[in-house]
């Protein structure tokens, strides 16, 4: 359908919409449906419905009443509808511009000292999409007026109206940054702070608000500021509050960014890279680490950083597997003791004091970081305690555990293995046995498969052994098509040791499964068989 086709249905279908809006006692979900039109009318065919849309100010009028609603859904829709529109005025000629805008500044400006919550909802939501999509010359005259009327409804009750002040902050920091700074950065940073400290509601978008303030902003402007700052992140750090807050840690990780090693100058960066990994082991405090430690490759400065990260986070994992702190080796004259024994009786005391700090979520954690995390400095430290920690917990009652446990043990031996001399073929034939142990009897499909999925090439070596070729044989027999598949994959891996031993086996199973394809009727089976 094209041509004059399209603007007939086009504008029969804004006739039909209007009519909605128009009409006297309209359910309210007409009206919600009329606006959702117009808006996807304005998405898929914007220079046709546009002209329809706004051809007379009666139009706008409508539309800007529904801006204004007590219900916040029937208001929500205008407004992304407003969004649309603005966007489709944005990419129009300047004079287009202009006048659109002096016009939605004018219905603004009428209702600016008006109380009413649904009216001040309304503007600063319309204020922000002009902020995003406008050029400066539109509405650098008023861009003062603009910002003090967002600001001056931070501390607003309604929780509708405070959410929007929160999300337009950055809009105003990045239409101008320079007067943002110099007229406004420090009220809004202390709003931001405070609040986001004292809500649990919140605290994501505000914490995630100064966080990209820290991005749009020259650290220059920042200095003055850094105080606040860095007191109200490692207070939020140290008091540890549920649920868990990755905003936070982007917080740090952007000053990291924006400083990098001036950031000393304001904080012991020891210290807060200690509360970092205290807070806990998600995996957005694990990306950060990781960063630091990337960093310390390049960097000798930032390398120290690296090690000690390393010591602290696996001790931090031995005292929650095991109940104990760990005594790992410090590898560097970088570590000092006074800060290793220092952060030793922290975890001593969280331990004693902490309920949560060995709970099955943080147990889970833990192992998912020895499995993912790189502990390249201290993996010859590592062996001995996976094998006396972690192992156990492939029989922890809960899946979940022996899941995680099933990947940290696996990754670690994976790797040591693949120095072949360091460990023994006694020390990994006892670690196989449990592996293996728990690819044929666990209850739970899915450690099955992530079992023996862990296994891979590195493992080879060892694997080539009756007792072991004859668990993975009975493995090919699990009523799970992924743990066959895992299992086969495997034997077919270690042809190459004992090809008289395992070919037999595979001709057997090749042969099942192409008589399965052929003879089975119902489709789902094929699809299982298939990849056989």
């Amino acid at each position: 359908m094209g041509g004059t086709k399209v603007a007939q249905v086009v504008e029969a279908d804004v006739e039909e919409a209007f009519k909605w809006l128009k009409g006297e006692n309209v359910r309210e979900i007409r009206k919600f449906a009329a606006i959702l039109a117009l808006k996807e009318l304005l998405i898929e065919a914007p220079y046709l419905s546009f002209n329809k849309i706004f051809m007379n100010n009666e139009s706008f009028i409508l539309i800007w009443n529904i801006v204004r609603e007590k219900k916040i859904y029937l208001r929500e829709i205008a407004l992304d509808f407003l969004n649309v529109s603005i966007k489709n005025i944005s990419q129009r000629e300047l004079n287009l511009q202009t006048d659109w805008i002096s016009r939605i500044f004018a219905e603004i400006k009428k209702t600016r000292a008006s109380l009413d919550e649904n009216i001040i909802h309304g503007n600063i939501i319309v204020l922000r999409s002009i902020l995003s999509c406008s050029l400066k010359e539109n509405i650098f005259q008023d861009l003062e007026d603009i910002s003090n009327y967002i600001l001056n409804h931070r501390n607003n009750k309604n929780a509708f109206i405070q959410l929007a002040v929160i999300e337009t902050i950055p809009y105003l920091a990045r239409f101008d940054t320079g007067i943002f700074c110099v007229t406004h950065l420090k009220t809004a940073l202390s709003f931001l702070l405070t609040f986001g400290f004292n809500s649990k509601t919140e605290k994501a978008i505000c914490y995630e608000t100064v966080a990209n303030l820290f991005t749009i902003i020259d650290s220059s402007f920042l200095k003055e500021d850094m105080g606040k700052i860095m007191n109200t992140l490692h207070a939020e750090l140290e008091k540890k509050a549920k649920p868990f807050c990755p905003e936070i840690i982007k917080c740090v990780d952007c000053l990291c960014t924006k400083f990098g090693k001036k950031l000393n100058d304001y904080v012991n960066l020891h210290t807060l890279l200690d509360l970092v990994i205290f807070y806990g082991l998600y995996p957005r405090t694990l990306e950060f680490l990781n960063e630091i430690c990337a960093l310390g490759e390049s960097d000798n400065w930032w390398g120290a950083y690296a090690e000690s990260i390393q010591l602290k986070m696996l001790m931090t994992i031995s005292a929650i597997l095991s109940g104990r702190v760990y005594s790992f080796p410090i590898i560097s004259e970088n570590i000092k003791q006074e800060d290793v024994t220092k952060f030793t009786e922290a975890l001593q005391n969280e331990l004693s004091s902490n309920p949560e700090f060995r709970k099955i979520d943080s147990v889970a954690l833990a192992l998912q970081t020895l499995a993912t995390f790189d502990f390249k400095y201290y993996a010859d430290s590592m062996a001995v305690f996976v094998k006396d920690v972690v192992l156990e917990y492939l029989e922890n009652d809960s899946p979940l555990i022996r899941k995680a446990a099933a990947n940290a043990g696996s990754l670690l031996y994976i790797r040591q293995a693949s120095k072949g001399d360091f460990m023994t073929k006694q020390f990994v034939d006892e670690i196989l046995e449990k592996f293996l142990g728990v690819c044929l009897g666990d209850p739970d499909n899915s450690v099955r498969e992530t079992m023996l999925s862990s296994l891979n090439e590195n493992f080879d070596a060892y694997l080539n052994n009756q007792r072991y070729l004859k668990i993975l044989f009975t493995c090919l027999h699990d009523p799970v098509y992924k743990v066959q598949e895992n299992s086969l994959r495997i034997i077919c891996r270690l042809v190459k040791y004992d090809p008289s031993e395992i070919v037999p086996y595979i001709k057997k199973k090749i042969f099942q499964s192409l008589n399965a394809l052929n003879y089975e009727f119902i489709q789902k089976e094929k699809e299982k068989v298939s990849p056989f």
